[in-house]
């Protein structure tokens, strides 16, 4: 058999780091050389404590020490581990309305993720704006120029939704005055606009007289500062009723008179049975009183045409009956 026998000329010569950095909660391997046996202390936070090839987690600043051994003798020296504290700061806490922005910031590091990322513009930079649609807590992963890594986070909350109710759509009559209105359960301001026309732009119930068909906006703006906002339309189109029966000599209804508003032009033709022309109005004053050339028509329905313009320039033409009783 045989035996290998290793001369030593001289002590061991350590090889060991000086100082080494490492990540606060990250593991870290440390390797040496330069003799044949290796002898590691303190036994803290380390996995073993001989070997040329030891792995360190202090949650401080520590210094390990290491006895070298060959043959010739023994050396010592010691590794200092610089322990990382990352910090990486986020902020502020904020509160939005809905349907708005919010502008968030990190710093401490070199590199950033923000998540979740669905509500977020450009989720790798320090500076951020989010979307959210309803209240969300915002989360930073930041990473320092040692390559450790920390979390930071911002919470965004959301003010109740502002709400308001405008009044329905309105048919009016040119040259009236219009009252509109809103409402809305909490307290704030009200903004119409455009103002033309209006009695006031910033009140809750203001008098409209515009000339012709029109759209007001009002902006409700709580005390959160959250907006929300309605339309009204105003129509003026031209707007006829005509009845359709009608007692000559009697105390109601006696006379056949068409009813309406915004009408610039109005004619209207009533014919007999036989087709025969006996009646024509030129506006809405004019009515008949149930006779053709001085005398009484008889009962029965009689049928008219109506042709009429608006202010809007709108030109339209009816056609219908209406029943003549005595």
């Amino acid at each position: 058999d045989t035996v290998a026998i290793s001369v030593n000329f001289d002590p061991p010569v350590p090889i060991i780091p000086d100082t080494v950095s490492m990540c606060l909660n990250a593991p870290y391997s440390i390797q040496v050389g330069g003799a044949l046996t290796y002898l590691w202390s303190p036994d803290y936070a380390i996995n073993t404590l001989v070997g040329n090839l030891v792995t360190v987690n202090p949650t401080n600043d520590y210094t390990y020490y290491c006895k070298f051994t060959n043959g010739c003798g023994d050396a010592n020296d010691s590794v200092f581990v610089d322990v990382v504290f990352p910090q990486i700061l986020a902020g502020n806490d904020t509160i939005i309305c809905e349907n708005n922005s919010a502008h968030l910031w990190a710093s401490g590091g070199v590199s950033y993720i923000w998540y979740p990322i669905e509500t977020i513009l450009n989720p790798n930079l320090p500076k951020i704006t989010v979307y959210p649609l309803e209240t969300t807590t915002y989360h930073v992963i930041g990473m320092d120029k040692f390559g450790c890594t920390d979390t930071a986070s911002v919470h965004v909350n959301l003010f109740p939704k502002a709400s308001i109710q405008s009044c329905p759509d309105i048919y009016a009559f040119f040259g009236e005055e219009i009252q509109l209105s809103a409402t809305s359960s909490t307290a704030g301001e009200y903004t119409w606009s455009p103002p033309d026309y209006l009695s006031c732009a910033v009140c809750l119930s203001p008098m409209a007289n515009p000339d012709q068909n029109f759209v007001y906006t009002v902006t409700y703006t709580d005390q959160n500062g959250c907006q929300a906002s309605d339309i009204v339309n105003l129509f003026y189109e031209g707007i006829i009723y005509i009845p359709n029966t009608f007692t000559p000599n009697g105390t109601i209804n006696s006379v056949f008179q068409v009813k309406g508003g915004n009408i610039i032009t109005f004619e209207m033709y009533i014919f007999d049975r036989w087709g025969e022309l006996i009646h024509k109005m030129n506006s809405l004053e004019d009515s008949w009183n149930g006779k053709y050339n001085g005398n009484d028509c008889q009962d029965g329905t009689y049928t008219w045409t109506v042709r009429y313009s608006d202010f809007n320039g709108n030109k339209k033409e009816l056609s219908g009956h209406v029943n003549l009783l005595r």
